[in-house]
């Protein structure tokens, strides 16, 4: 997940206060960056259904030579909007762009993120490629969703299953990238390079449920496969056909294979 901010004054709220610091793009620079409203984005994953920043979350910032610098968060909260400050080489300035995680990365005018082929087992997740503009004269920034999320409860899995599989006709494991320019517009026709991801299953489990992102867009169908050990298909499940996922929007199912 993503989350924390620094109360900038007493009796003023955290998540709503405004910060206004001299603007300077070189040296010690201080971003505060939010999350476009999770509420009815991506429900990741708080009680109140928001997004939000994470202590040690850090973000990416784009320096106008196309390197990029690390922002660590300055603050210990559970906050959709957070303080993030880093340092600006000499020679070097600020660009135009941030992202998150940093495990993502901009080059070429494209920004890239290697979405996860196998899934780890767990009911709750993080927030996964996000992507803000920073202003020419403003440090307040507004991180974008860039892909879609699935949670999948798969119960009742044969005591033979040694394999679970999750496919589907778009590709969504593997490097998704986008233009730099048009990212938010066409977050819905981007896709990965591999059309099934694993689960990191535990054989002999009859169940198991993976929170993981995937790449937003029109699906014609995506199913959960249940293999033994010698390859042969035990059980399949279509848990979504010809369904479209909006960015930041997270599709919840329980499935009984």
């Amino acid at each position: 997940m993503c989350a924390a901010a620094l109360t900038i004054a007493s009796g003023c709220s955290k998540d709503t206060e405004s910060f206004d610091p001299e603007v300077s793009k070189t040296g010690f620079v201080e971003l505060v960056a939010s999350i476009e409203n999770a509420s009815t984005k991506a429900s990741l994953l708080a009680s109140n259904g928001e997004a939000r920043w994470l202590q040690n979350d850090a973000i990416s910032v784009l320096c106008t030579d196309g390197t990029s610098v690390f922002f660590d968060l300055n603050g210990t909260g559970d906050t959709r909007r957070a303080f993030f400050y880093g340092i600006i080489p000499d020679g070097k300035e600020m660009g135009d762009y941030a992202c998150y995680p940093v495990g993502a990365y901009i080059e070429n005018g494209k920004i890239s993120y290697d979405l996860p082929t196998t899934l780890a087992v767990g009911s709750t997740g993080a927030c996964s490629l996000m992507l803000a503009e920073i202003p020419e004269d403003d440090f307040n920034i507004e991180f974008k969703q860039l892909t879609a999320y699935l949670s999948i409860a798969i119960t009742n899995l044969s005591s033979s299953t040694a394999t679970v599989e999750i496919t589907s006709d778009k590709k969504i494991g593997g490097k998704l990238s986008f233009d730099l320019a048009t990212a938010i517009e066409d977050a819905e026709d981007a896709e990965a390079e591999y059309n099934s991801v694993y689960v990191d299953y535990t054989a002999g489990a009859s169940s198991a449920t993976v929170f993981f992102a995937v790449p937003a867009g029109e699906y014609t169908t995506l199913s959960v496969n249940a293999y033994a050990s010698d390859g042969s298909l035990l059980s399949t499940y279509e848990v979504m056909s010809y369904s479209t996922i909006a960015r930041g929007e997270l599709k919840t199912f329980t499935i009984s294979m």
